[in-house]
């Protein structure tokens, strides 16, 4: 268990169990991508903190993310608008299998919650 203070938090998505996935494909655009996390802070400085999701780059938590020390909070960032180098067609293959997708937050944050939702039409 952590302090929620210098922490760093690995967890993979494995989307292969999903009812869903015969629906999915890697190639067809996705329309939306969104990455919910619930944080407690020990830190009031979340908006430092970053997540990394698979091969893409790290996002900044963003400054209208409160962070009151101990009191969860969700944050939930739009992968399609917070990364400039991805689209709906490439995010999935960056992001790496769909068995494995590899999620990691660093530093002043508990992570009690994460869900990634991925939507195509």
């Amino acid at each position: 268990m952590g302090d929620g203070i210098n922490e760093i938090t690995s967890w993979t998505f494995d989307f292969l169990q999903d009812p869903n996935i015969e629906n999915f494909s890697k190639d067809v655009e996705l329309t939306e991508a969104r990455l919910t996390l619930l944080l407690e802070p020990g830190r009031s400085d979340v908006y430092s903190d970053t997540v990394k999701t698979g091969g893409l780059s790290a996002i900044r938590m963003p400054s209208s993310v409160p962070s009151s020390v101990g009191v969860p909070v969700a944050a939930v960032l739009d992968l399609l608008s917070a990364l400039p180098d991805v689209n709906g067609k490439n995010l999935i293959n960056k992001m790496g299998d769909l068995d494995s997708i590899l999620v990691t937050y660093e530093d002043d944050s508990i992570v009690c919650f994460a869900e990634l939702d991925l939507t195509q039409d």
